[in-house]
């Protein structure tokens, strides 16, 4: 018999076992006897826990930065110009939309700790570590070189969060392992765009 904490198992799950070898509770009840949107809080308060200082810390930068940087990509994509407009312009667009998914998974994964997020204009103004991009018209190479620099700077203190991290809340570690494989990727996407040879 397996035993399972009270409402940690949803529905659907237990339904595709048969009856013979249906989860239990610890109190000996079938797991689908149960209410499955019933959450007992002694049960799951480590997942939901307030996150320690330090992991909020770390969550509300990576999101301070990651609205800032979407932000300035999109600048970058309306002021591109040059024989490479077109697909910078459109790669500009592929980097924006991901960083803007980045930052709602950070702010989720705050408010999953009951943190709240802070991605106000002033909070971001007064918090991010990105160097503004120049304003008018931007050459292409340019626009690359800047993000390029920008999306490095952002992986590498990423790598010293997931460092930080690896000890004190590993689903925000993964989830900062993910968002910097893709900050890695269009990094490289970047980089082949100005690398000659």
């Amino acid at each position: 018999m397996t035993l399972v904490p009270r409402g940690m198992i949803p529905r659907r799950l237990i339904l595709e076992h048969d009856e013979d070898v249906r989860p239990r509770v610890h109190d000996g009840r079938a797991a689908d006897d149960l209410d499955p949107w019933r959450i007992d809080m002694t049960m799951t308060a480590h997942v939901t826990s307030p996150a320690s200082g330090r992991v909020t810390e770390i969550l509300q930068s990576a999101l301070v930065e990651l609205i800032d940087l979407s932000v300035q990509g999109k600048q970058a994509h309306w002021a591109v110009a040059g024989p490479m407009f077109k697909s910078v312009h459109e790669q500009l667009d592929t980097i924006v939309d991901d960083l803007r998914s980045a930052y709602d998974d950070v702010a989720e994964r705050m408010a999953a700790l009951e943190v709240p997020p802070d991605g106000r204009l002033a909070t971001v103004i007064s918090g991010t570590p990105v160097d503004p991009m120049p304003s008018g018209w931007q050459v292409d190479t340019d626009v690359v070189e800047r993000m390029l620099r920008r999306l490095q700077a952002l992986s590498i203190r990423l790598g010293g969060w997931i460092d930080e991290l690896g000890d004190l809340d590993a689903v925000s570690q993964d989830l900062l392992i993910g968002l910097r494989h893709g900050i890695d990727k269009h990094a490289w996407m970047l980089r082949m765009q100005v690398r000659e040879g």
